[in-house]
């Protein structure tokens, strides 16, 4: 596979690897269902790099045409990023999936989630139904359903809450997030473990300090 040039400016790779895939189509012209799956071999792309990836497809066409996907990956390198037991499944019709995935960041958080991704007024809603993550200090999870609207002019938060199963520990999401339009998104944090920060960052930190924070 070959994509874009290289930018020796950044360090960024070109579009490269290899990939076997098998593909079953039936169906007529109007309505083709194709089901089948992939194997991608040392995938390369700008600061992502995949030694091996295994992915399968289902779809099936028509005016309002179904699709699924699932995506497994053992290690995947974004920058100095290590993210493995990486897995990710959409399915659903097009214009509304369900989404789940895991991964483990670095050797102390694992991240989980799931959802909705729709279509709504000539733009995207991302619906986030759950989501957990496991860090050194807390575990944290999605206090509420939310959604994230993702728009031509701004991304608008509704009020996306993350707690520390204790209880001690906060983080709140909420209001607008400027693209081609002003906007004011609102972040605030309560006795968020830096440990916890540095393990999403996969840093290393010697003293186990917290920090509390409104922006």
């Amino acid at each position: 596979m070959t994509g874009a040039k290289h930018d020796s400016a950044t360090g960024m790779q070109p579009l490269s690897g290899s990939a076997q895939a098998d593909f079953v189509l039936t169906g007529s012209v109007d309505s083709v269902h194709a089901r089948g799956n992939a194997q991608l071999q040392e995938l390369r792309w700008q600061n992502i790099r995949t030694p091996a990836t295994a992915a399968t497809l289902e779809w099936t066409g028509g005016e309002r045409a179904r699709a699924a996907v699932g995506i497994v990956a053992d290690t995947i390198l974004v920058g100095a990023g290590v993210y493995t037991a990486v897995n990710a499944n959409v399915a659903g019709w097009t214009d509304s999936l369900s989404w789940a995935g895991s991964l483990k960041a670095g050797e102390r958080a694992t991240l989980s989630g799931g959802g909705r991704w729709w279509e709504r007024n000539r733009g995207w809603i991302l619906s986030l139904d759950s989501m957990t993550a496991a860090l050194p200090e807390h575990a944290w999870q999605l206090q509420a359903p939310a959604d994230i609207a993702i728009g031509k002019d701004v991304i608008r938060f509704t009020e996306v809450k993350l707690a520390t199963e204790d209880g001690s520990g906060s983080l709140v999401f909420a209001g607008e997030m400027p693209r081609s339009s002003p906007g004011r998104l609102v972040i605030e944090g309560k006795q968020i473990a830096l440990r916890d920060i540095y393990a999403l960052m996969q840093r290393q930190i010697q003293a186990g300090l917290t920090a509390g924070a409104t922006k």
